[in-house]
């Protein structure tokens, strides 16, 4: 199966085998959730060789410092359930959808292929559509042999969010124009069926509506009432908008910091032989 139909991957070392990169230890299965393996019963070694993954080496870039980080996005008509990955990591960090930090795997089996270790572990991303990789406790801190990873893949039972994107306050200014407010009026006006009213009715209607009119293309102060209960409204919308924007930017710089705690907190740990 071709893995690009349904995730995108990304990741930041590179591969030191001619013709082979990413794509070539990846395999994307597509498993309802009734159908999925007993975590007890899964040998991932064996789920692996039963797909067409081929084992790559990647090597850190020399102007890149970080371990290797492997991003899997899938599109959002499925989420990923699970990723199963056999590689010479001893430990695997998982990542969210925003890169807040979520797990981290120890080796759940352990053999061998010659020198290599093959150790295998087996994450659940609690239905996300984005998810990272961090590969730690390497042999050699340059680099890293992955013998293969299977994403698991479940159809999505919800709509996808749809997002309506950034508010033009210019074109909504031009929008509360009085001119234009009362052109659009007049075009609702001439498209009701006011032949279906009764006589009276159709007169009052008329005749407030008509005054409406004219109170603001003459600048009457009902007219000029009218407008500015619209800026007004304008203006709560961008304090509201300036609000919410300052939130995410609290929320971003929370989960970063958060994350850096993790980070020390689980360097600390190894360099005390804790993990």
């Amino acid at each position: 199966m071709d893995y690009k139909k349904y995730v995108k991957i990304k990741y930041n070392w590179q591969s030191n085998v001619d013709g082979k990169d990413i794509e070539d230890c990846i395999a994307v299965h597509l498993v309802p959730e009734t159908e999925q393996r007993e975590d007890s019963q899964t040998n991932v070694v064996d789920l692996i060789e039963e797909t067409d993954c081929y084992c790559v080496n990647f090597t850190r870039p020399a102007d890149n410092n970080e371990t290797l980080f492997i991003n899997v996005n899938c599109d959002h008509r499925h989420f990923i359930s699970k990723i199963c990955v056999c590689s010479e990591a001893k430990i695997i960090e998982l990542f969210g959808n925003n890169g807040e930090y979520l797990s981290m795997h120890s080796t759940i089996s352990s053999t061998s292929v010659g020198e290599y270790p093959m150790n295998s572990h087996m994450m659940h991303c609690v239905n996300s559509t984005e998810c990272s990789l961090k590969f730690e406790q390497l042999e050699n801190s340059n680099f890293v042999w992955v013998y293969g990873i299977i994403v698991y893949l479940t159809e999505s039972k919800l709509p996808p969010n749809r997002s309506l994107g950034p508010i033009n306050m210019q074109n909504f200014q031009h929008l509360l124009n009085p001119e234009l407010l009362a052109e659009n009026a007049t075009k609702l006006f001439s498209t009701l069926s006011v032949n279906e009213l009764k006589p009276d009715k159709n007169t009052i209607f008329n005749s407030v509506f008509n005054n409406y009119l004219d109170n603001i293309k003459d600048g009457d102060n009902s007219g000029q009432l009218v407008y500015n209960n619209l800026k007004q409204f304008e203006t709560k919308i961008e304090d509201k908008l300036d609000a919410m924007s300052l939130q995410l930017n609290t929320i971003e710089n929370n989960v970063e910091t958060l994350n850096k705690k993790f980070d020390t907190l689980l360097n600390a740990l190894r360099q005390n032989n804790s993990l």
